[in-house]
Order: structure tokens, then C-alpha cells, then sequence
């Protein structure tokens, strides 16, 4: 009769419907009946079970609704932040190409066209510019030419710091 009472309680154990009392006695009779009894594996269940005395939260089912809501949410927000992220990029890109294509578009084309009938009357022109551009670039450089004596006065301070160098050293050595 007793393993009749036993088998219920194990079908109740397993579908999780046992009180502590049940579970009691069901620790008790497997610690106290040898394993030719009763069935091993059912034995190494509940003992593996009761001993590990692993407490359920009450509020389980709150705490994983909460959990997978909230990383729902953070998922939600990241692809979020990410579309609205390419999208401005979009738009940045969009209002730079539209810009140039106003502004291209704004401007006038210049047209080149020959000034001068005469090529002898054009050379002469540009030679005359070029050569207004030469003595306008000769009087800005003839100011320019001190710094060929600061590069003079800094080459040799240059030297002089290789014979401190040299000093130096001799001291470091001497000491």
C-alpha cells in the first residue's frame, strides 16, 4: 500500500502539484528504503531535487514579463536611434548635392572668346602683363631678403649648440 501512496506522490512531484509535507515524505522514504525498493532513477531525482532547495520568486512571471519588456523596449529605442541616424545622414548628403546643383545652375557660364583679332597685338598684351606681374613679385621679394641673414645667424647657432653638445658631454664624462 505504501508504494501505491509513493507512486501517487512521484506522478504529483512531477506534474509539480506536491505540498512540503508530500515532499517530506517523499525525502524520507528515499533516504530511509534501500534503491532495490524503489526505482534508482526516480530516487536520484528527488534527491537531486529537494537537496538543491532552489525557492521559486513569487513574482517570477512579473520579473520575466518586466525583463522582456524592457529589452524589447531597448531594442526598439537602438534601431530606432539608428534609422533616424542613416536618415539624417541621407538628408545631409541630399541638401549638400542640392546645394551645388543650385549653385551650378546660378552662376552663368562664362564664354571664352578671343579679345584680340590680331595675335602679334594678344602677344604683346601678355607680355606686358607678365611683365607688370615680374617687377610687382622682384619688389615684394627684394623685402624678403633679411631672412637670408636670420637663416645665417641660425645656422650658426646651430653650430654652437653642437659644441655645447660636445661639452656636455665631456663634463658627463669627467664626472
Amino acid at each position: 500500500m505504501e508504494s501505491q501512496r509513493i507512486k501517487t506522490l512521484l506522478d504529483k512531484y512531477y506534474q509539480g502539484e506536491t505540498t512540503l509535507e508530500e515532499e517530506s515524505l517523499l525525502k524520507e522514504y528515499f533516504s530511509k528504503n534501500s534503491p532495490s525498493d524503489i526505482d534508482l532513477a526516480d530516487k536520484y531525482l528527488v534527491d537531486f531535487f529537494l537537496a538543491s532547495k532552489t525557492q521559486i520568486p513569487v513574482d517570477l512571471n512579473e520579473q520575466l514579463d518586466n525583463l522582456i519588456e524592457n529589452e524589447w523596449e531597448r531594442e526598439t529605442k537602438l534601431r530606432f536611434s539608428t534609422i533616424l541616424k542613416w536618415a539624417g545622414s541621407v538628408a545631409a548628403v541630399l541638401i549638400v548635392a542640392l546645394g551645388i546643383l543650385y549653385y551650378e545652375k546660378k552662376d552663368n557660364p562664362v564664354v571664352l572668346a578671343d579679345s584680340y583679332q590680331d595675335p602679334q597685338e594678344a602677344y604683346e598684351e601678355t607680355k606686358k602683363v607678365l611683365l607688370f606681374i615680374s617687377n610687382k613679385m622682384n619688389s615684394k621679394t627684394a623685402s624678403l631678403k633679411h631672412l637670408s641673414e636670420i637663416d645665417n645667424s641660425l645656422k650658426r647657432c646651430n653650430e654652437l649648440s653642437k659644441i655645447d653638445k660636445s661639452l656636455n658631454t665631456i663634463k658627463d664624462e669627467n664626472n
